[in-house]
């Protein structure tokens, strides 16, 4: 029997297809058959003779592999034959003969018909004569030289008589066959009598002839359909008609040697082009199915799957065939990987096909029947060759056939939707072509209508311009008269620019005359930097600090106000801070910013009225011991941040400003020990308001804090550059 797909089921068939018959011992008096023992019609007792045929067939092993039927046939080694029950081993690879006995008990002839499995091939020898008949069979048997009943049914009939040279009716025919799988061969013998085996045989040929017509029909209908998918390729130049073309042929030729009707003479090589043809099909199967199918929601790793499939589809298949051209019949392992890897590949196909079958698209849907259906045949096929149950090959074909009627049926629904689609686009294209001549008739009338309209208008325009020249010829006279008084204007308003120019220039030198030297500074801290811009000439913005008794007070303040206002703050908030700390003495942050701001208010006249003039100042203010590293901080308004070890940490302001305000409590002294490799960042709210990208937007502090926290690795120097 031909199995589907040959080298996977020949190999689970080892394992559950071991139903009896050779084996070997010496026995003094051999076991013939009686040919009236052998039941006929009743299954339950022909049952039962296969199982007791063993104990009348003899093994001989031939180690040399050169015994003629003469040598096996001849007294002197029907001793060395050995029955087939007391046989224990049969070695892979070797070559065997079988004996089989039989008592005629009559002297017409018997016609048996012979069914031997579980070999690559089979000779079998029947006596005629003097001689003997040979009658070949088995699956890489070229048809040419097959001898079966049936194609790829291993059925061999023949005519058994008794020797005409004995006068005893017992008779035996020789079987040499190669035990290639290293288990033991498998043979049914039925006899047919002279009066039914004429309709027995007559019944099998119909069969037969019933079997190449269903055969020619189905294979004529898929044909038919890979021509004209191949026209319709050629024609349109759509890939997915060629992938269907190409995945019609190779499962057709899976088909066909699956059913042994292909090759005769080339069955020894029927397995690489199945295995060949196999691949090919499942290769162009998932084309098709990437190509005809939409599974842009499915779950996306089937598809990578078979997308890598396609990729190593040429690797595998050289594999495969690399094998079986070095092993030409490969063994029980090459086949479990066969097996192995067509499981792998079937596996996330079955899951997308169970996936497409939810799918609202109809093509998905057909594609997912189809693809089912050919499944469920495949799988039938393979239990039905396992258990011996009838159909095998017909339910092949039938899912083949379905799945490949279903794929055509997909193709010409996309065919039938895309010209749906053209005719439907076609239709609205001369729709709009009409709508745009009726369009282009309304615009031409109105476009007449308006030149008409725009004439009349221009003449109109004509006698306002004609009017309107003289006025302003008048109005001329009198601009010109005019000009001299402008051109003293501005030669006034030059002269007071220039002259409030240079009152700036001389505010922005006292400005920066109160401005604290930076010698101090820098004697007490070399690694430092002071980022100054103003927007104007003067700013309302100021830095100050002083030394008192080893202590260094450093502020930086944010006053009320731009330009001139803003500058005058400034150089009020200095000279109080002069006084404050110089004069006084006074060294505690928080009690600076308290005495500042009752000198703030003193200083405005600030009393709280409502619509009064909010003026003064935000300000950061420090007070860092030179000997013993602490560092005191308070703030009105205006934080300050401390980075260690690339580590931001920001200390937070009073909510309260330098002037007149609802809340006025104490300003809040925070102590700090200082390390070495410390930075110190005080500022105003200048830097992180800044406008500026591509967008326009605020800077904002979350990165001004990014960009202080980034460069606090480099010296002051290169920060000051970097911002």
């Amino acid at each position: 029997m031909k199995q589907l797909f040959n080298p996977g089921f020949r190999f689970i068939c080892l394992f559950f297809a071991l139903k009896g018959i050779f084996s070997l011992g010496v026995y003094s008096q051999e076991n013939y058959l009686n040919i009236d023992s052998i039941p006929q019609g009743n299954k339950e007792q022909y049952l039962q003779f296969r199982e007791s045929l063993k104990n009348y067939i003899y093994i001989l092993e031939d180690i040399d592999q050169d015994l003629t039927i003469e040598e096996v046939s001849s007294p002197d080694l029907s001793s060395h034959f050995i029955p087939f029950t007391t046989f224990s081993e049969f070695r892979e690879k070797s070559i065997y003969w079988a004996k089989v006995n039989f008592d005629l008990n009559q002297t017409e002839s018997v016609r048996l018909l012979i069914r031997p499995y579980k070999s690559e091939y089979f000779d079998i020898y029947v006596p005629s004569g003097n001689g003997y008949d040979l009658f070949k069979t088995g699956p890489y048997c070229p048809s040419s030289k097959n001898s079966e009943l049936l194609m790829d049914s291993n059925e061999i009939l023949v005519n058994l008589r008794p020797d005409s040279d004995q006068s005893s009716n017992l008779t035996s025919i020789y079987i040499r066959f190669h035990n290639f799988y290293h288990i033991k061969p498998y043979l049914s013998i039925d006899v047919f009598d002279l009066n039914t085996d004429i309709y027995r045989l007559s019944e099998k040929l119909d069969l037969s002839r019933k079997l190449n017509f269903v055969n020619g029909l189905v294979y004529g209908v898929l044909w038919l359909i890979l021509s004209i998918s191949l026209i319709l390729y050629l024609l349109q130049k759509r890939s997915e008609y060629l992938y269907y073309s190409m995945y019609i042929l190779f499962i057709s030729l899976v088909l066909i040697i699956a059913g042994g009707i292909l090759l005769k003479n080339l069955r020894e090589y029927d397995e690489i082009i199945q295995q060949i043809s196999a691949y090919t099909a499942l290769y162009f199967y998932t084309r098709f199915l990437l190509k005809t199918t939409d599974i842009k929601d499915v779950v996306k790793w089937p598809i990578q799957f078979i997308k890598t499939f396609r990729i190593t589809y040429t690797g595998i298949l050289g594999i495969v065939i690399l094998f079986l051209l070095i092993l030409k019949k490969p063994g029980q392992l090459f086949n479990l990987i066969v097996v192995t890897i067509v499981v792998i590949y079937i596996i996330p196909i079955l899951y997308l096909v169970f996936i497409l079958i939810r799918s609202r698209i109809i093509q998905n849907k057909l594609f997912s029947i189809g693809s089912l259906f050919l499944f469920i045949s495949f799988l039938y096929a393979g239990c039905a060759m396992l258990l011996g149950l009838p159909g095998w090959y017909l339910g092949m074909r039938i899912g083949v056939f379905v799945q490949v009627i279903t794929f055509a049926y997909i193709l010409i629904y996309k065919l039938i939707l895309s010209e749906r689609l053209k005719r439907e686009s076609d239709e609205k294209l001369i729709v709009q072509l009409e709508e745009n001549a009726k369009l282009q008739v309304k615009v031409n009338l109105e476009l007449e209508q308006k030149v008409a309209e725009r004439t009349k208008a221009i003449s109109r325009q004509k006698e306002e311009i004609e009017s309107q020249r003289d006025e302003i010829e008048a109005q001329r006279d009198e601009i010109e008269a005019q000009r001299d008084t402008v051109i003293k204007q501005k030669e006034q308003i030059e002269k007071s620019h220039q002259e409030l120019s240079e009152s700036i220039d001389y505010a922005t030198k006292l400005q920066g005359a109160i401005f604290p030297n930076t010698e101090l500074i820098e004697e007490n801290f070399a690694d430092h930097f002071i980022f100054f811009r103003p927007k104007q000439k003067v700013s309302g913005d100021f830095y100050w600090w002083s030394e008192i008794e080893s202590q260094m007070i450093i502020a930086v303040a944010d006053c009320t106000g731009h330009g001139v206002p803003g500058a005058f703050m400034s150089m009020l908030g200095i000279s109080l801070l002069r006084e404050i700390v110089n004069k006084e003495f006074i060294t505690e942050p928080g009690t600076i910013l308290r005495r500042l701001r009752k000198e703030v208010i003193r200083s405005l006249d600030q009393k709280g009225n409502i619509g009064e003039q909010k003026d003064g100042m935000d300000i950061a203010l420090i007070t860092i011991h030179i000997d013993s590293m602490k560092c005191k901080f308070a703030g009105a308004n205006n934080p300050m941040y401390l980075i260690r070890d690339q580590q931001l940490i920001e200390y937070k302001p009073d909510k309260m400003p330098i002037s007149y305000h609802m809340q006025m409590g104490r300003f809040t002294t925070q102590e700090i020990q200082l390390q070495p490799g410390d930075q110190i960042y005080m500022f105003s709210d200048g830097y992180a308001d800044q406008f500026g990208g591509k967008e326009r937007k605020k800077f904002k502090y979350k990165a001004f804090k990014e960009l202080l926290i980034n460069n606090s690795n480099i010296s002051m120097a290169q920060q000051y550059k970097t911002l």
